[in-house]
């Protein structure tokens, strides 16, 4: 089964929903702004992903927009961060947990499961070795593309540099050997750094599909649209799609 995490509203088109994933994730600020976006299809439901980090001061205004497409209809919560969850719950929607809750082993599945996910993304730096083996009480998700984030930053540093912000666009750190890593916005005025290169397993799909995953997930992030639909394809074998540079992750680290 295929899902979906977007980082901008308009990433999410007919042309995408189209290609019948389960589940789309789009961001809370998105969605509250885009309530169109919310509708899904009679094969596709809307999620929504809540911010990896938030302060107290900023809960009132995260539960407003949680209340606002709860009543759009929208039933599943992304959650990355265990202080999201009782708000979540209070107001009704099933709860799926996303990799910043860094789920390792089947110890760290049995406690979610009792706190009430429904279902598990694990984490991207375990093997596929690993997944395989690892005893799975419920269900479980893996990212299967996408530029994996590296770092999340407190402070915009964009504005900090600046004076201005200017995260609604996607800029640019390049290393000493050349590599350029986007740094996009992130809730709350931060900013978040991500790979250089694009996680790409699609040509790889007979080993994931064999180590007992609920769906995998593609992660959008700097894509547009187009691209968004391209890749969803590749993953459903409609097409040739490639990345330029790509990167395996750490799934086969040690794997023969």
């Amino acid at each position: 089964m295929l899902t979906i995490s977007v980082r901008r509203a308009e990433q999410l088109t007919d042309e995408l929903l189209r290609l019948r994933p389960a589940l789309v994730y789009v961001p809370l600020d998105e969605l509250a702004a885009h309530p169109e976006k919310a509708a899904g299809t009679e094969h596709t439901s809307i999620g929504v992903s809540l911010p990896r980090v938030a302060w107290d001061r900023e809960y009132p205004g995260l539960r407003e927009k949680l209340e606002q497409v709860r009543a759009l209809g929208v039933k599943d919560a992304l959650l990355g961060n265990l202080g999201m969850f009782p708000i979540a719950r209070e107001l009704g929607f099933t709860l799926r947990g996303d990799f910043g809750l860094e789920i390792y082993n089947a110890q760290a599945l049995k406690e979610y499961k009792r706190l009430g996910l429904q279902s598990a993304t694990l984490s991207f730096e375990l093997k596929l070795a690993q997944i395989r083996d690892l005893s799975k009480c419920l269900d479980t998700e893996l990212i299967t593309y996408g530029r994996l984030p590296l770092m999340l930053m407190e402070n915009c540093i964009i504005k900090n540099r600046t004076g201005s912000c200017g995260c609604q666009n996607t800029n640019i750190l390049t290393d000493r050997k050349g590599a350029r890593f986007p740094v996009v916005s992130a809730p709350g005025c931060r900013n978040e750094l991500l790979n250089s290169q694009k996680l790409f397993l699609a040509d790889k799909a007979a080993d994931y599909r064999r180590i007992g995953l609920w769906a995998q997930r593609l992660l959008f992030t700097t894509e547009n649209p187009r691209e968004c639909v391209q890749v969803a394809q590749r993953y459903l074998e409609q097409g040739s799609w490639t990345p330029n540079e790509y990167t395996r992750g750490l799934y086969y680290r040690d794997v023969e």
